[in-house]
């Protein structure tokens, strides 16, 4: 028996020879898959461009130390460390982490990450009986070893939980441009051909989206949640106007439709078969876009009369009537009309204003009365696509090179934010940018990124819009709404404001 311990060491040095250079290879053959992956994972997203390279150069190193005899010892030490290291990784992954990511590659590509976890604790206890049948044949002092490996397992765990914390403050709060993806965020469910591209989304209530029409603008769609029957009613102004750019929008029972053209707001109710409205302002400012607040309030982007800037205001219907219109609202950088340009959301639940721009990777909170209550930058915060704009002799301005928003097709619920992004992050891959539209997700209650998912959209075909409503996704998309089924990973966000441990 102790003539077969004694070549122990020696099967277990080939054993991680053959293991940590078949590693290093397949990544190396792979790296820019295996890169990805890292940034995938919600220990060490931040860290993926370093911790890619050095994996691979510590395989290597440590296979080259236990080819020789003379180094054999201090290779299984290393190779205790690192087994170690990915034995905490792995167990993080399984308790601690927001969401669990596909498995590793390579070798143990099949395993499951419970099956991964056992491998590695196998690997650390062949490493630990190797090191001690080491010390009988060398004379090493025992309790010197039993220290060298508390030390190194000690350290090993301290790395891996020390990057885990800060890679998770960095994505969350400072991140480097770094997109992560949780599997399966969304799942289609239904969807239905529309025939034409000019729908878009006046609001949803109960079991009904409700759809307005930019060529048929007075023409109110009712489409249920099986996306299987729609009516329509038609929408009658108590009050004949050139109106240029008529919207609706729906809040509660009514519906309010708007042209900060002319400019007028007038209300019905949903239910009302005949589609009667009556005006409910007068002497407005005129706006380009407006979010119903309440049956008394509406905020507003206007544009101001001395130097045509974008401006928010507030429309209050109490008696009597009050238009808040704040100069200050929105950061000029160099124009004030361009360099302002974003949308205004509404999140209902929380009470909460947000304005994100197209071109700033920004998103600015406010309250109900328009004060500013917080401020959030986005993933891209280091990128700037501001258009280059022109002073024309008349004094006009004109965007001079076409500038692509960061973000655009922004929805806000329960607390988070959805935009579309149209910039690339960091150890992404382009063919996943051909056959889908990126969304990323913001949690404006606690100030952080929280991840980002892909919509599928093969044909590249326009996005227009989206809504979130009893736990779906419904976007128009093309002629087409399509539903999706949100995953619980994703819902935990809404419904609990963290996420799943």
């Amino acid at each position: 028996m102790k003539n077969i311990l004694k070549y122990l060491p020696k099967a277990a040095a080939c054993f991680f020879i053959l293991l940590f250079v078949y590693a290093a290879i397949s990544k190396t053959l792979d790296f820019e898959n295996f890169q990805v992956q890292l940034a995938q994972s919600p220990l060490v997203s931040a860290y993926a461009g370093f911790i890619s390279y050095s994996v691979i150069i510590i395989e290597l190193i440590i296979a080259g130390l236990l080819l020789s005899e003379r180094t054999r010892t201090i290779g299984l030490y290393l190779s205790l460390g690192i087994m170690v290291s990915f034995s905490i990784y792995i167990y993080l992954i399984l308790n601690y982490s927001d969401f669990v990511p596909c498995s590793c590659g390579g070798i143990l590509e099949k395993m499951s990450w419970s099956q991964h976890l056992i491998f590695n604790l196998c690997c650390v206890i062949l490493s630990i009986i190797s090191l001690y049948i080491n010390r009988g044949l060398q004379n090493y002092d025992r309790k010197t070893i039993s220290i060298t490996i508390g030390v190194i397992s000690i350290f090993s765990s301290g790395i891996v939980i020390f990057l885990f914390l800060t890679s998770e403050h960095i994505i969350k709060k400072e991140n480097n441009f770094t997109r992560r993806f949780p599997h399966h965020v969304i799942r289609e469910d239904l969807s239905y051909d529309l025939k034409v591209n000019s729908y878009y989304f006046a609001g949803a209530v109960d079991d009904t989206v409700y759809l307005g029409n930019t060529t048929s603008p007075f023409l109110l769609t009712k489409i249920d949640e099986k996306l299987s029957t729609t009516r329509t009613t038609y929408i009658n102004p108590n009050k004949k106007l050139k109106y240029s750019a008529p919207k609706i929008s729906i809040s509660g029972q009514s519906f309010y439709l708007s042209d900060g053209y002319v400019p007028v707001i007038f209300k019905g109710g949903i239910n009302d078969p005949k589609g009667d409205a009556h005006q409910i302002t007068s002497d407005s400012p005129f706006f380009d876009q407006i979010k119903i607040i309440d049956s008394l309030t509406m905020v507003i982007r206007s544009q101001s009369n001395i130097n045509n800037e974008n401006i928010l205001g507030l429309i209050k219907l109490s008696s009597p009537a009050d238009i808040i219109l704040k100069d200050d609202a929105l950061d000029k950088q160099t124009d004030g009309i361009f360099d302002t340009d974003g949308q205004i959301l509404y999140d209902g639940s929380e009470k909460s204003i947000y304005y994100f721009y197209y071109y700033k990777n920004e998103i600015l909170k406010f309250d109900t009365e328009l004060n500013r209550i917080g401020r959030e930058k986005t993933i891209a915060q280091n990128t700037s696509h501001t258009p280059e704009i022109h002073t024309l002799k008349d004094g006009t301005k004109k965007i001079g090179v076409p500038s692509l928003p960061s973000n655009q097709n922004m929805i806000a619920y329960k607390g988070l934010v959805l935009t579309q992004s149209n910039l690339m992050g960091k150890f992404e891959q382009a063919s996943q940018w051909r056959k889908n539209d990126i969304i990323d997700v913001y949690d404006l209650r606690k100030n952080e990124y929280w991840g980002s998912f892909y919509l599928p959209n093969p044909k590249k075909e326009k996005l227009h819009q989206m809504l979130i409503h009893k736990s779906h996704l419904y976007v128009l998309i093309g002629k087409k709404i399509v539903k999706y089924r949100i995953a619980q990973t994703l819902l935990d966000q809404f419904n609990q404001g963290k996420p799943k441990t």
